[in-house]
C-alpha cells in the first residue's frame, strides 16, 4: 500500500508528549534556500554527489528483514522527537521515488498492525541533518555538524525489508544507537499484545478471567510467584543487588488442561509487552533471532511460545530443529541481560532438548498441568451450570464421572448437556427461564464424548 503525504495514518499507542509531540513533520521541514540546493543536486546527478555536496563522510548502516521491517517502523515513528531531543534540525529532505513530480514529498508504504492501525515507513528518503558542534565552543569558524540520513522500506520483494544508512562526520554507529534506544523507550508497542509477525492481537467479545479459569492452588502460586519476580527485577533496589532480569518457565502436560488459556489471560490484560509467537514463527535461526530481537526493543516483555517441543526436540533424539542453538543462545542471555520473560508449552515434555527443560537461567522452571482433581472439578461444573437448574446430586454424579477429564472434555460435556437439556424442552421457554439440565442429559452428554460407554477411553476413566 503506498500513499504520499498528507493523508493521515493513524499511529499506534499513545498519543506522544513532550519533545516529540512538539517537534514538526520531518517532511514538512525545509528552508528555500535548501530546497532550491536539493533540487539543483538532484538533476545533476545521482544521490551518492546529492550527498557529497552536504557532508563528506562513510555511511553506517542498518538493515532489517521481516520482524525488522516493523522495527524500522517504530523508529521512524520516534524520529522526529528524537532529532528534535539531540538538538539535530532538518535543513531538508527529499524523495527520490518523486524527483521528477514532488521532490520534497516523500512517499510512505504502511505496514498494517491491526484492523484500523498502520506503521509508515518512507519509500527512499534522505533527510538532511545540522546541529551546532558541542565541543566547538566560540571557536572562530566552527561550523555546524551535518547529516544525511537515508530511508528505504522495499516491499516489493519477500521478505520486505527496511534500510536505515547515516553519512555523518560525527560517530554514526552511536546516531543509530542512541536513536534505536529513544525507539525501545517512545515506541507505540510498548505494552501492547501482538503476535510473532507483528500483528496486533485484537479479541472480540469479553475479556477471559483468571477467575473462570481452574488452576491447582500450587500452580497459581508458582505462576504468580515466577510473574511478581520478573516484574521486581526492574525495582532499583533489586537490580542493583544483582537480580537477573529474565527469565523463563515451562507450561507442561496433556492437552487440554489450560496452558494456552494462561496466554490468552496474559495477552487479554498484559503487565507488559506480549508476544504470542508458534511453531511457525521460529523456522530457523534468524527468525529466531528477530522474535528475540523484537521482544527485546519492545521489554519488559513476556514471549508466549506454543508447543515448544515441536521446535526443541532433544539433538539425542537424532531431529534436531534448525532454531534450536539460537533459541539456546537467545534465552541465554547473550545479547544482555534484557527484561524478558519467557513462557513455553507443551503436551510433551520428555522430548524437549535436555539443556533447555533442565537448565535454570533458559527455563528456571517446569509448571505441570494436569486434568483437574475432584475439588476442581467441583468447581468448575458449579461454575458452568450456576445459571441452570440441576440437582446437586447429579452434579456431584457427573463429577464423579468425569474422573480423569481434561478441562477441555469437562467444557464439551457441558456444552452438549446444555443443548440436549434446550432440544429436551416440550415447548419453547421464555427467555428468562433457565434451562433445566438432568442426569439423562448430563449421561447422553458424556456418552457422546465417549461413544463406547462400556470401553472407556484413555483419560476418561481410570483404566487407559
Amino acid at each position: 500500500m503506498h500513499r504520499s503525504l498528507p493523508f493521515p495514518v493513524p499511529a499506534p499507542g499513545p498519543v506522544p508528549t513532550g519533545a516529540e509531540a512538539a517537534a514538526p513533520p520531518l517532511h514538512a521541514v525545509t528552508s528555500e534556500a535548501f530546497q532550491t540546493l536539493l533540487e539543483r543536486a538532484l538533476h545533476a546527478g545521482p544521490a551518492d554527489r546529492l550527498i557529497g555536496q552536504f557532508v563528506d563522510s562513510p555511511a553506517a548502516t542498518w538493515r532489517g528483514t521481516r520482524l525488522g521491517v516493523l522495527r524500522a517502523g517504530l523508529a521512524w515513528q520516534v524520529l522526529s522527537g528524537h532529532l528534535a531531543c539531540e538538538g539535530w534540525e532538518v535543513r531538508g529532505a527529499v524523495s527520490l521515488e518523486q524527483r521528477r513530480e514532488a521532490p520534497m514529498t516523500p512517499i510512505l508504504t504502511a505496514l498494517r498492525l491491526g484492523e484500523s492501525e498502520w506503521l509508515e515507513l518512507p519509500k527512499d528518503l534522505y533527510l538532511f541533518l545540522e546541529r551546532n558542534d558541542p565541543n566547538a565552543g566560540p571557536r572562530p569558524g566552527a561550523g555546524p555538524i551535518r547529516a544525511v540520513l537515508h530511508f528505504d522500506a522495499d516491499f516489493d520483494y519477500s521478505p520486505p525489508s527496511a534500510g536505515i544508512r547515516i553519512f555523518t562526520a560525527d560517530d554514526g554507529v552511536a546516531f543509530l544507537e542512541s536513536w534505536f534506544a529513544a525507539t525501545r523507550q517512545q515506541n507505540g508497542l510498548r505494552g501492547r499484545s501482538l503476535r510473532a509477525n507483528g500483528r496486533l492481537l485484537e479479541s472480540e467479545g469479553p475479556a477471559p478471567e483468571w477467575e473462570r479459569l481452574f488452576l491447582a492452588p500450587e500452580v497459581r502460586e508458582r505462576l504468580d510467584f515466577a510473574l511478581r519476580r520478573f516484574a521486581a527485577a526492574r525495582e532499583p533496589r533489586l537490580a542493583a543487588a544483582g537480580l537477573r532480569a529474565r527469565g523463563g518457565l515451562i507450561l507442561a502436560g496433556p492437552p487440554g488442561n489450560g496452558k494456552t488459556s494462561v496466554g490468552r489471560l496474559l495477552a487479554a490484560s498484559p503487565p507488559c509487552t506480549f508476544i504470542w509467537a508458534t511453531p511457525s514463527d521460529l523456522a530457523d535461526d534468524d527468525a529466531v533471532r528477530e522474535l528475540f530481537e523484537l521482544a527485546r526493543w519492545l521489554a519488559p516483555t513476556i514471549l508466549f511460545l506454543e508447543d515448544l517441543d515441536l521446535v526443541a526436540e532433544g539433538r539425542a533424539r537424532g531431529f534436531p530443529s534448525s532454531a534450536l542453538g539460537q533459541l539456546m543462545t537467545e534465552l541465554d542471555g547473550a545479547p544482555g541481560d534484557h527484561p524478558l520473560f519467557t513462557i513455553a508449552t507443551t503436551n510433551r515434555l520428555a522430548v524437549i532438548e535436555e539443556a533447555l527443560r533442565n537448565r535454570p537461567g533458559r527455563f528456571d522452571q517446569v509448571i505441570e498441568l494436569g486434568p483437574p482433581d475432584a475439588r476442581l472439578r467441583r468447581r468448575f461444573l458449579a461454575a458452568r451450570f450456576r445459571d441452570c437448574t440441576l440437582a446437586e446430586t447429579d452434579l456431584t454424579w457427573l463429577g464423579n464421572r468425569l474422573d480423569g477429564a481434561s478441562g477441555a472434555e469437562i467444557e464439551e460435556v457441558c456444552n452438549a448437556a446444555l443443548f440436549l437439556a434446550h432440544e429436551a424442552a416440550s415447548e419453547s421457554p421464555a427467555a428468562a427461564e433457565p434451562v433445566a439440565v438432568t442426569r439423562t442429559h448430563l449421561a447422553e452428554a458424556v456418552g457422546l464424548l465417549r461413544r463406547q460407554p462400556d470401553n472407556p477411553v484413555a483419560g476418561f476413566g481410570k483404566e487407559a
